[in-house]
């Protein structure tokens, strides 16, 4: 694994534990505090903390999605590893020993078939 990867892959994992982080926030732990808020309190908290909460569940998504797609491409399209349906790389749809498979003109066909 080179570099490039290992710093994608853990890019993609902080950024994953920053968004998981705020949906859990968002979903068990504000939902239950807020109506227990006075009107005072929810007047001076929620200016205050939901704009920075929800910035940081935006990028955390977005940085997610981002270097996901990112790790694909570099993963299935540019090392031309095969695809993932084969489930095995460099695989190509042709049988392991590298004999034809049974059914089509280039061995292909038959493969997915046993």
């Amino acid at each position: 694994m080179d570099y490039a990867e290992l710093l994608f892959r853990w890019a993609h994992v902080v950024a994953g534990v920053i968004w998981i982080g705020h949906l859990y926030f968002f979903n068990f732990v504000n939902a239950n505090f807020a109506p227990t808020m006075d009107a005072e309190t929810k007047k001076k908290v929620v200016p205050q903390l939901m704009p920075r909460a929800l910035y940081m569940f935006r990028w955390g998504a977005a940085w997610t999605w981002g270097l996901g797609l990112m790790l694909l491409f570099m993963l299935y399209y540019n090392r031309r590893a095969g695809n993932m349906l084969d489930g095995v790389y460099g695989n190509h749809g042709r049988r392991p020993e590298g004999g034809k498979a049974t059914g089509g003109v280039d061995g292909r066909a038959g493969h997915r078939l046993h």
